[in-house]
């Protein structure tokens, strides 16, 4: 699920202890009043395996935090969980096939993206389109050098202490996002993910470039092209009313003094409904420090 992104040096230097150089990094804000700072930082969840993606202020910001929320645990019980939920809800009903609920261009389009990313026809028609689309995602951006147990958020969960940990969800709960979506706008789903693998084969590259490097405007170009192009309305169900929830839980954090770390996907913090401009909204003071 979840996917990438994009001020204020002096006060950051002041705060951290730092000499900060201005530099390409991935995008990192902080929030403020009198005692407490909320430090968000924009993760990718599948990453090359040998991207230096870590910086000096990232990790001291890290190392200074109470506690740190991600989107959900990824521990191995929950992944137990998750591998079975992933096969309770995404495997088709008996009898039926992914492939025989597709029109004939449909097909056409998905079984390229298959050849492409390496995924059987057999091991593709056993599942739902949401969870194909997922499929053909994963396996072709493998076949590209990325890995998920080098995405940000599995990394920090491996090396901060559960005892810090907390999280703004559940692993069923965000599977559900998906496998509850209606199925014909899983179809269309899998077939825009389908036709992007075929079209823009270097677009993951390019997201994770722009990521790098802190460039917040390619970033936001790159998802108002594709989730809210297909369907504005899974922007608003996977991104938007998400960061009203959170945006309210990261106010409510402010009332603690201290510091706390919040690390999520990317595309929560870039554009007008991100969680930086929900905060400001609010009435919080947020500066972009990385």
């Amino acid at each position: 699920m979840p996917f990438n992104p994009k001020r204020l040096l002096a006060v950051a230097a002041a705060w951290l202890g730092l000499v900060v150089v201005a530099q390409a990094a991935p995008p990192m804000w902080v929030a403020s009043d009198a005692d407490t700072r909320i430090w968000l930082f924009g993760s990718v969840h599948i990453l090359p395996k040998d991207i230096e993606w870590r910086t000096p202020a990232f990790d001291e910001a890290l190392a200074k935090s109470d506690h740190v929320y991600f989107e959900a645990s990824l521990d191995a019980a929950n992944q137990q969980t998750l591998a079975a939920e992933t096969y309770r809800l995404g495997l088709v009903d008996s009898g039926t096939r992914l492939l025989d609920g597709l029109d004939p261009g449909q097909k056409d389009v998905v079984t390229r993206a298959a050849r492409l990313a390496g995924v059987p026809l057999s091991g593709l028609n056993i599942w739902k389109p949401w969870m194909a689309a997922n499929l053909l995602t994963t396996s072709f951006a493998a076949r590209q050098g990325y890995d998920p147990m080098s995405g940000v958020d599995i990394v920090l969960q491996g090396e901060v202490p559960q005892s810090r940990q907390r999280f703004f969800e559940t692993i069923d709960e965000q599977l559900h996002l998906m496998a509850d979506l209606p199925a014909a706008k899983q179809i269309d789903l899998l077939v825009a993910t389908a036709r992007d693998l075929e079209n823009s084969p270097g677009s993951l590259n390019d997201l994770v470039s722009a990521w790098s490097q802190g460039n917040t405007d390619s970033l936001e170009a790159n998802f108002s092209e594709g989730l809210e192009a297909v369907d504005a309305s899974w922007s608003e169900a996977l991104l938007h009313k998400r960061n009203q929830r959170w945006a309210k839980d990261i106010s409510s954090l402010m009332a603690t003094p201290g510091d706390i770390m919040v690390v999520v996907g990317a595309a929560h913090l870039i554009g007008n409904g991100s969680l930086p401009a929900l905060l400001k909204a609010g009435g919080i003071e947020i500066e972009r420090v990385q």
